[in-house]
């Protein structure tokens, strides 16, 4: 992808500018960026945050656009029947959460270059880990199109089957909140046993930044990791212990799984 490519958003939200800020980073130029978006009020937030087009409706677009489909999923066939007029041979990427690639084809006359994605919260950053699966019909240039798009804003993990989305849904779209959680406790923890609550949040944000930043370098040895902070009898061995009492294993297996079927429900419904 070049920088005069055009991008269009159709949907301003969250998701939607952060990817624009990961493409204007990018280099990308910000007269082919263009939003589409029936709210006045975000439409204007988005051209004074980003100094890009924002439309109430598509107008006129460049046979070598990419179209972004950033709306809720309940809004996703409205957008299909604006655009299935313009289409030719253009990428189509899908944010809509459990929206399948079968649902816009079917609206779109069984066109079938498009990437369905599920990016996660902290794309807000450019850390995104976003899963993506294609058609098996897409053109290998628009592939390579969608990754650069995708990698704008973070990592990009393709899956060969649409079903590992759900999968994806639960480890990376919801995790972030499951570490979150895990944050929250931690820094509650520290304040019952006399820490300030700045001191429990310094520690143990900082604490949970460094593990991350070791365990990508020992990811496959993650057994090994916690032996090496753990001696018998001390403290982290106590505190260990009482986890596997409690079955923290098991509760995280359940809540992804249950963040699982809850995927597959509204990708059925």
């Amino acid at each position: 992808m070049n920088n005069q490519n055009q991008v269009i958003f159709f949907g301003g939200g969250n998701m939607a500018q952060a990817i624009i800020a990961g493409l204007i980073k990018c280099n990308i130029d910000k007269n082919k960026l263009i939003v589409i978006d029936p709210d006045k009020n975000k439409r204007q937030e988005i051209e004074k945050k980003f100094t890009v087009l924002a439309q109430e409706e598509i107008k006129n677009h460049e046979d070598n656009a990419t179209f972004i489909l950033a709306t809720k999923p309940d809004q996703i066939p409205l957008v299909c029947e604006g655009i299935k007029g313009r289409i030719n041979n253009q990428l189509i990427i899908s944010i809509a959460a459990g929206v399948k690639i079968s649902f816009i084809q079917g609206r779109l006359n069984n066109y079938d270059q498009i990437v369905r994605t599920m990016p996660n919260l902290v794309a807000q950053i450019q850390k995104s880990v976003t899963a993506a699966y294609a058609h098996p019909n897409l053109k290998k240039t628009n592939k390579a199109l969608a990754n650069f798009v995708l990698e704008s804003f973070g990592d990009c993990i393709w899956v060969n089957d649409e079903k590992k989305l759900n999968a994806a849904t639960a480890i990376s779209g919801s995790g972030p909140a499951y570490v979150f959680l895990f944050l929250q406790a931690i820094i509650s923890a520290g304040e019952n046993i006399g820490l300030t609550l700045e001191e429990s949040q310094a520690l143990a944000l900082k604490m949970l930044q460094g593990s991350a930043m070791f365990a990508e370098n020992n990811i496959s040895k993650l057994e090994t990791l916690i032996k090496n902070v753990t001696s018998k009898g001390g403290t982290t061995d106590k505190a260990l212990s009482h986890f596997k009492e409690k079955n923290f294993q098991k509760i995280i297996g359940n809540a992804i799984n249950a963040a699982y079927k809850r995927a597959e429900e509204i990708g059925d419904n």
